[in-house]
């Protein structure tokens, strides 16, 4: 018993496989675009929503891990065979908003890679945005 796919379905799975992949890709390149000159300089420590109380800090730490499992969940579900859409992708951006232990050394080990940061510089450029300077 094998499955049969009419027109219909093979359009909304391209459909959704392109959305995602274009959407994940503009939302990477505004975040990249949006980062500090000096974002993958490993001394500078960056506390998250420093200037807030502390009450809200704590909310807003909760909120943003728990964004991140969610989207890693979505990237698994969007990984399985059959599924359209970029999990993989999906998986990684997740995993940034986590507050895991070597999240930065890992993140500075991928910028510090010529072509990658290359490429984010290039696409800066693009929108008179200062290059990004890695430690």
């Amino acid at each position: 018993m094998g499955l049969s796919w009419t027109w219909p379905d093979v359009i909304i799975g391209v459909s959704v496989f392109l959305l995602t992949f274009f959407g994940a890709i503009a939302v990477v390149a505004f975040v990249l675009v949006r980062l500090p000159a000096d974002y993958f300089e490993p001394r500078v420590a960056r506390p998250f929503m420093l200037a807030w109380p502390r009450p809200l800090r704590w909310i807003g730490l909760l909120v943003k891990n728990a964004l991140g499992v969610l989207i890693i969940a979505i990237g698994v579900i969007l990984s399985l065979p059959g599924m359209p859409g970029q999990g993989i992708l999906m998986m990684l951006f997740g995993l940034m908003l986590l507050d895991i232990p070597g999240k930065k050394t890992m993140i500075h080990r991928i910028a510090r890679i010529p072509r990658v940061i290359a490429t984010i510089n290039t696409l800066r450029a693009r929108y008179a945005k200062a290059p990004l300077k890695v430690g």
